[in-house]
């Protein structure tokens, strides 16, 4: 199921939206899928949106369209960074 919603992503972006300016592209796709990943409902949902958007960032290099995988570091890094400070004081606060 997961690897269809990725599937289905890439070919939306592949058949509507690829000859939008990068900044539309992270605002229709990945902005909804970072905001997902960063607080989403539930685990599978999170890994979901995580898989679309390795599938999606591989099918943007494949194509060669680094400025739209520039538009996404900026946000995918503050997630990690934000995700790497929680796991730290969690294991602050349990040692």
């Amino acid at each position: 199921m997961q690897s269809a919603c990725a599937k289905t992503l890439n070919e939306i972006y592949s058949n509507c939206i690829q000859q939008q300016p990068p900044d539309t592209v992270k605002i229709i796709i990945a902005e909804p899928l970072l905001s997902i990943l960063n607080g989403g409902a539930d685990k599978a949902t999170q890994q979901t949106a995580a898989i679309c958007l390795c599938e999606f960032a591989g099918l943007l290099s494949r194509l060669g369209k680094k400025e739209v995988v520039d538009e996404m570091c900026e946000k995918i890094y503050t997630i990690f960074l934000v995700i790497y400070w929680e796991l730290s004081i969690v294991s602050v606060i349990t040692y």
